[in-house]
């Protein structure tokens, strides 16, 4: 009897297994269903030759829910972009100039990138970073401004909160269609004109970084330019952070301790005290000017 008994208990126990291995299978298949279905419904322009698994592999915003759906496609164009950067030329960025009718010459310079690109992750969503992103689009809404102000300041909570090795803030004036944002951020050119070729450069090495992986972004109104898009590009540090051992305490400890010895020396001399080094992988939470 106790032999039987076991012989169902194990056959009751791989049946388990054997359910909930099914069940995993199911789900994951439903979300993969679900990501394409996003693709295919929203995804108006140019599909051929991008692949499932492409697709699904740009929309790192699934299930969330802090994000609009024009938030979401202009993220999902810019992921597209940066896994298959000649493809995207090829396809989206063609269809698109073959929509308006013409190109002009910042369009022409980022198909010439696009087609050179090395490809690279997608950037996922941080709450954070929208959140900032929101924060700023809804100011500059209310007030009419553009540009990038008080950024030090703004970035300084973040900044000193080390869970990110660097944030960059890009901004475009343009129309509400997602394609529209996406096109004009990557090629440097919006409604409120073109950017000089150098900047716009610099502002699309920020968007196809490596290093870069994680993004923010915010559409609201704009009175003198229909809309505006914030967008907050960051190195997030991912990495599990272990607890400091007695031996690094110590050394930090004395580190301070001699430290502020100088410094107590350099300030009855009138002069200013020593900062302590900086972590060259952190952020720099005070910039000088230039960099800002």
């Amino acid at each position: 009897m106790t032999s039987f008994n076991f012989f169902l208990d194990n056959i009751f126990m791989k049946n388990i297994f054997l359910f909930v291995f099914i069940g995993f299978i199911i789900h994951s298949q439903a979300q993969i269903n679900s990501k394409t279905e996003f693709s295919r419904k929203n995804l108006d322009i140019n599909k051929t030759g991008w692949t499932s698994k492409e697709l699904n592999r740009a929309n790192t915003f699934h299930k969330i829910a802090y994000l609009t759906l024009e938030e979401k496609m202009i993220i999902y164009y810019i992921n597209l972009a940066r896994i298959n950067s000649k493809k995207f030329a090829k396809t989206i960025l063609s269809s698109y100039i073959d929509s308006i009718g013409t190109a002009n010459n910042q369009v022409n310079s980022l198909k010439r990138d696009l087609l050179v690109q090395k490809n690279t992750k997608p950037l996922t969503p941080e709450k954070e970073l929208c959140q900032m992103a929101k924060n700023y689009a809804i100011f500059q809404s209310k007030t009419s401004q553009i540009g990038s102000q008080n950024f030090v300041e703004r970035i300084k909570k973040l900044c000193e909160s080390e869970r990110y090795f660097d944030v960059k803030e890009l901004m475009v004036y343009s129309k509400n269609k997602p394609l529209d944002i996406a096109i004009s951020i990557l090629a440097g050119s919006d409604e409120s004109g073109a950017i000089p070729e150098d900047i716009a450069k610099k502002q699309r090495k920020v968007i196809f970084a490596k290093d870069f992986n994680t993004i923010g972004l915010s559409v609201k109104t704009h009175t003198e330019y229909e809309y505006v898009c914030i967008f907050e590009i960051g190195n997030r540090d991912y990495r599990v952070k272990k607890p400091l051992t007695p031996k690094q305490k110590q050394k930090i400890e004395k580190k301070q301790r001699k430290l502020d010895f100088k410094n107590r020396k350099r300030m009855d001399k009138g002069k200013k005290p020593k900062e302590p080094k900086k972590d060259k992988d952190k952020m720099d939470c005070n910039p000088k000017p230039e960099e800002t």
